[in-house]
């Protein structure tokens, strides 16, 4: 009976099985003292691959970042120059208002002082009369 060899199919793949929750044809295969750095290479490949893809995805990544905080800036670039002209319109509405105001005043004043001339119109006329009747 031959004794079990230190050097079998299990325990070769069992010492050279990436360390990864999926099965890849690497560690399906039975890795033999003779095919290990065969095995070594492909794990290589593989892991060189995926850190490949995984550069891609940060940079695809980081570029997008990039992108979204230029439109953030410019975004919050156009929401300053909106809220100063929203401002400056504020302002002059303002002004405006002030000046109607104002108008306001001096026409109720106007009326006010036209109405007091129309009643002395209307005083002084009736003062004639009765100063023309009596003279007749």
């Amino acid at each position: 009976m031959q004794q079990p060899n230190s050097n079998s199919d299990a325990d070769c793949v069992k010492r050279l099985r990436p360390q990864s929750t999926t099965a890849s044809q690497t560690d399906l295969e039975v890795i033999r003292p003779g095919n290990e750095k065969k095995a070594e290479a492909t794990t290589q490949k593989t892991l060189e691959e995926q850190a490949g893809k995984h550069s891609e995805v940060q940079e695809a990544l980081r570029c997008e970042h990039e992108e979204l905080k230029a439109k953030l800036c410019t975004s919050e670039a156009l929401k300053e120059r909106h809220e100063v002209i929203v401002e400056e319109e504020l302002q002059k509405i303002k002004a405006s208002n002030l000046t109607l105001i104002e108008l306001q005043k001096l026409n109720a004043e106007t009326m006010a002082v036209l109405e007091r001339a129309e009643e002395e119109k209307s005083s002084l006329k009736q003062m004639l009369k009765k100063e023309d009747i009596a003279q007749r």
